[in-house]
């Protein structure tokens, strides 16, 4: 019994492990890819203009 509760133990860890890195993983890819694509821009060329 021991055995197997360690096993179920260390598959909920790995479980949960994997589901926090898919989370992270997709978090970062919709929230960097907008900004990479196109807010970058628009934010450098906003900054540029109250300078000029």
């Amino acid at each position: 019994m021991v055995a197997i509760a360690d096993l179920i133990a260390d598959v909920v860890v790995i479980v949960i492990v994997d589901v926090i890195v898919v989370v992270d993983v997709v978090v970062i890819v919709v929230v960097i890819e907008p900004f990479a694509a196109g807010p970058r821009r628009s934010l450098s060329r906003s900054t540029r203009c109250p300078d000029a």
